[in-house]
């Protein structure tokens, strides 16, 4: 099992940066006034691993005051970071991935964490240490 436990937001609509928000194992609560982003922030979020196929659209997703000056790089394909999901892996993905991969040599522990960046393109990089 993965556990999602912190993440951050950049760039998508009314967010220009959320800061990095540590996610507890029990609750997390969101709180905000009217049109802070708080939606924006789980939007974000749910595209940056889509259920039913939700992806980034750059011309609607994108904070509109800063538009114009994107757009030039979205099209020489410099996309924009829009979110960093990080994650725990718990002991039997963890034995699971040793197993598969490391021909059961224990590489990865219980605990070890990646990181996932999703850009305005709906490209993704993975951040592992080994």
């Amino acid at each position: 099992m993965l556990t999602l436990i912190k993440t951050q937001v950049w760039k998508y609509k009314s967010i220009e940066d959320s800061t990095q928000v540590e996610l507890s194992d029990s609750v997390t609560v969101l709180v905000g006034k009217n049109e802070s982003g708080k939606t924006a922030f789980l939007e974000a979020l749910h595209k940056a691993l889509p259920l039913g196929g939700a992806k980034y659209d750059y011309v609607a997703d994108y904070p509109r005051k800063d538009l114009v000056r994107y757009r030039p790089e979205h099209v020489a394909k410099h996309y924009q970071k829009v979110v960093r999901l990080t994650f725990r892996i718990e002991k039997v993905m963890a034995d699971k991935i040793n197993k598969e991969v490391f021909g059961g040599e224990e590489v990865i522990t219980s605990g070890h964490t990646f990181a996932r960046d999703t850009t305005i393109a709906n490209t993704n990089t993975i951040e592992f240490d080994v």
